[in-house]
């Protein structure tokens, strides 16, 4: 029973936050939904808002829809005639923790006060007070009305009561309940609309209708829900073969390039081989011309005594040199030139040594309906290397004189176990584990980004919790902690974004420095001790120099052109800054000098909320996507390799919020909710 209740408790728990991301705020406004109103597209608006979006209700006049761009038409009652989305009031009455406030309709009506309901009347969806709600059943219109208090509504005991006698009013006669379904028009109808509109069609009861179109939603649904798989496959299937591709082509190029590299070595070496055998002596000749300065000097400064005296040697020396002069043994015009074939550039420029990318039509991952195929019949992309490229590659060998290409250099690469097994799980106080560090004394630093509670919470290898950090420096409470690093002293940096404070903390979590800096988010540290602090309003990255002391002192600014919303951070062994763009879907990769060497976007642009990042001792580096709910592995070079996949999970996980890697090498995944996960996955 127990077991069963758990379960329970985390399928609500699972179940609110979806509402929560899907069904709770309007796409407009962003807020909580004021009055749902549906548009035939099924997406939802608050009324208010949908009437400032729309602007001239004129019947008949068209408008797009926000969301899908949908042409939709103002229908004849304005934006009366759209439909109330009963569903999101109802989640809003029943799922949502804490639910949405509501004021009771009678006392607006009546006097105009703003009281708080706390009933709900579910035959005429009117909110009452506790003084109006006694009252609301004693009219002749009213008598059969049934009110329940907003606490029975958000409980389970009485949800199969409510579904029962939940009444729902016909936007034609407002008074009328829905109780039929005409199956000619395909719509819900009341008494009335049945005597004067739908009296010769053929109506059946709303629960008939509901099961006639459950089963018909439902084959619908398991058609795409069959469609959207194999298309995940077709899909995972190009994005492998991609990634090996690249990695042919990155093995050609390379290839390609160890034969000009070693040919110009050949080219150099005979060069200089020539240059020697024509045996001049850079030494021989500088003695020679310094004979020649000496005979200049008699001419220029001897006296007519001294140059009859030397007249017979100099003479002698100079005609001896003119003799063995080694100038004789070098042919007049010699000249080195590298001779090339023509035509060579061009057919580089084609490819014609390297190869083409060919489709080559993948039979395994045809759909089973023909018109699936039309439309998903992805071709696979490989790298053509057949025996014609064989020969232009021993052709180019030929052409550049290269007698062997050598063994080629071993490329060092580490494995990963697909899928990752779970080793370690457990429960926090943290609503949103944004931040995770692994601190000396192996125990998980995780921070909350909830708002409401500020919060650093601090648990043991096994999962038990160990102590909670509230305060830190000066009696200064955390109020939005964004991220955390931990230092090779053993102590730990904490960035609080909302008091504008960075905070060094001892082994003992106590505060040694306090450091003023403009909304922190992310933090992380390189090999030279060196902090790098994201600030996302600001669009830059300042780094920090700190002192055994605790001190830290700005040393640089990372300012880039392009620079959206830095926000969360990590270094890689060589110490490239792996930063995440969380409101820009998208991850850049920076030199240790701090410039832009590659972004990230998803291998299909489909990178969409990089909430946390973290680096493996081999650098792969791992990015959480909590809008589409994966991890992304990529290479140090911002290549795409795979996609995070676990036994129980797949590729799915629900919000990853924080990432990290533990002391064992092992993935930290924390999960909206406060649920820890640690994954075992390299070989």
């Amino acid at each position: 029973m127990a077991a069963a209740a758990a379960s329970l408790a985390e399928d609500d728990d699972s179940l609110r936050a979806v509402i929560t991301e899907h069904f709770v705020n309007c796409p407009i406004c962003f807020k909580e939904y004021d009055e749902p109103t549906s548009l035939p597209c099924l997406h939802s608006y608050c009324k208010g808002c949908l009437k400032t979006h729309v602007g001239d209700l004129t019947p008949g006049r068209t408008f797009s829809c926000p969301v899908c761009q949908r042409e939709t038409r103002v229908p004849t009652e304005g934006l009366e005639g759209f439909s109330h989305n009963f569903y999101i009031e109802s989640l809003q009455d029943t799922l949502l923790q804490p639910p949405r406030k509501r004021t009771c309709g009678a006392c607006a009506l009546a006097t105009g006060a703003v009281v708080d309901a706390t009933s709900k009347c579910i035959s005429c969806h009117e909110y009452l007070c506790e003084q109006c709600a006694p009252y609301h059943c004693r009219t002749k219109f009213t008598k059969d009305h049934k009110i329940f208090t907003l606490e029975q509504l958000r409980s389970k005991e009485y949800k199969a009561e409510i579904q029962e006698l939940q009444i729902f009013l016909c936007p034609d006669h407002k008074d009328e309940a829905i109780k039929y379904f005409c199956e000619k028009c395909q719509r819900p109808i009341c008494r009335d609309c049945k005597i004067l509109l739908h009296d010769d069609h053929k109506c059946i009861s709303l629960d008939a209708a509901a099961e006639s179109v459950t089963q018909t939603l439902q084959t619908k649904l398991d058609h795409l829900e069959k469609k959207f798989k194999e298309e995940d496959e077709l899909l995972l299937a190009l994005e492998k073969n991609t990634i090996d591709v690249e990695a042919n082509i990155k093995q050609r190029a390379v290839h390609l390039h160890s034969l000009v590299d070693q040919q110009e070595k050949v080219l150099m070496e005979k060069v200089h081989a020539q240059k020697k055998s024509l045996d001049i002596s850079l030494e021989h000749r500088k003695t020679n011309k310094g004979t020649v300065d000496l005979v200049k000097g008699f001419l220029g400064h001897a006296s007519p005594g001294e140059l009859l005296m030397m007249q017979q040697q100099l003479c002698d020396q100079m005609d001896n040199l003119q003799s063995s002069s080694s100038s004789r043994k070098i042919p007049p015009l010699l000249s080195f030139q590298l001779q090339t074939r023509d035509g060579v550039e061009e057919d580089l420029f084609k490819g014609k040594w390297f190869g083409d990318i060919v489709e080559v039509q993948n039979l395994e991952f045809r759909t089973t309906e023909k018109k699936e195929t039309d439309i998903w019949n992805w071709s696979m992309l490989s790298v053509l290397e057949p025996q014609n490229v064989v020969q232009d590659s021993q052709e180019m060998m030929q052409m550049l004189e290269k007698p062997s290409c050598g063994e080629e250099k071993e490329v060092r690469t580490q494995k990963m176990r697909p899928p990752a097994r779970c080793v370690q799980e457990f429960n926090t106080n943290c609503k949103y584990p944004g931040a995770i560090v692994v601190t000396g004394d192996q125990k998980y630093a995780i921070a909350d980004f909830n708002r409401e509670s500020g919060q650093v919470c601090v648990y043991l290898q096994t999962g038990e919790f160990d102590e909670e950090i509230i305060e830190a420096a000066n009696n200064n409470e955390l109020d939005t902690v964004q991220g955390l690093c931990h230092l090779p002293s053993g102590r730990t940096v904490i960035s609080d974004y909302e008091n504008d404070k960075i905070f060094v903390m001892s082994k003992l979590w106590k505060p040694v420095t306090v450091k003023c800096i403009d909304g922190p988010c992310g933090v992380a540290v390189n090999s030279k001790n060196h902090i790098a602090v994201a600030q996302m309003h600001d669009q830059c990255i300042t780094m920090f120099d700190i002192e055994p002391n605790g001190k830290m002192t700005e040393i640089y600014l990372i300012e880039p052109d392009d620079f959206p919303s830095p926000f969360c951070l990590a270094y890689t062994s060589e110490d490239f800054l792996v930063v995440g763009h969380v409101n820009d879907g998208r991850v850049d990769i920076l030199s240790p000098s701090g410039d832009i060497i590659c972004h990230y976007t998803g291998p299909s642009n489909d990178l969409k909320k990089p909430q946390s990042i973290c680096v493996d001792r081999y650098d792969n580096i791992y990015i959480a996507d909590r809008r589409r709910n994966c991890i992304h592995i990529i290479s140090p070079e911002g290549q795409f390799i795979q996609y995070f996949e676990t036994e129980m999970g797949g590729v799915s996980f629900r919000f990853p919020w924080g990432l990290a890697i533990d002391q064992d090498g092992d993935l930290v995944v924390g999960l909206y909710g406060g649920k820890v996960k640690v994954f075992s996955f390299l070989e």
